[in-house]
């Protein structure tokens, strides 16, 4: 469990950081602008947007990385051929 949450420090700020930062900028910065500069700030502030969610893939893999056990699941559940089938006998 704590190798699993130090795999998840650098992540947070790699993904929140960035987001936290365009956040306070596009807030602090509401005055009129010209539509061009405008269309600029839109693309920057939906890039960071996309980049914020980015957090939350790392957990997944974050906990891919930290368990073995998860990582041996994973790799039961992507490999067909080791599909079983519930039966029930009578």
């Amino acid at each position: 469990m704590t190798r699993m949450t130090l795999f998840h420090i650098a992540p947070v700020i790699l993904f929140q950081a960035p987001f936290a930062i365009s956040q306070c900028y596009f807030l602090a910065m509401g005055i009129s602008k010209d539509p061009i500069r405008g269309a600029q700030e839109q693309i920057v502030q939906q890039f960071f947007n996309v980049l914020g969610y980015g957090i939350y893939a790392t957990s997944f893999y974050c906990y891919y990385v930290a368990s073995k056990r998860f990582r041996e699941q994973v790799f039961n559940v992507l490999s067909f051929n080791q599909q079983r089938r519930n039966r029930v006998q009578p």
